[in-house]
């Protein structure tokens, strides 16, 4: 699978994402800080399986967006964006930008 506007390779060698899932457990300790900090402001008396279940949910809700992001942050790690790179390529293809759609 490669990138539609850099050309980028987004298929690495095998297991080279692995580094993302520690940057997904950093947004998943800062997610449940988040929620245990409001949780503690809302409902400082309440019972401890009430926190697991908000955090669940969270989690639940977040996981898609912790999973793109953390690969995509990890990705940059060791990519950096080039424009004159998005030009060769564009170029190779013979695709102007002004004939682009607009995303």
């Amino acid at each position: 699978m490669r990138c539609p506007e850099c050309d980028l390779n987004l298929w690495p060698e095998p297991g080279y994402y692995y580094g993302a899932m520690y940057v997904s457990y950093a947004f998943t300790i800062a997610l449940g800080v988040g929620v245990f900090i409001l949780h503690y402001l809302i409902h400082a008396k309440v019972e401890a399986w009430w926190y697991i279940l908000e955090l669940t949910l969270a989690l639940l809700i977040a996981a898609p967006y912790t999973f793109r992001t953390s690969r995509a942050i990890w990705l940059n790690f060791f990519n950096k964006y080039r424009p004159e790179i998005r030009k060769q390529v564009l170029d190779a293809k013979k695709i102007s930008v002004a004939d682009r759609p607009s995303l």
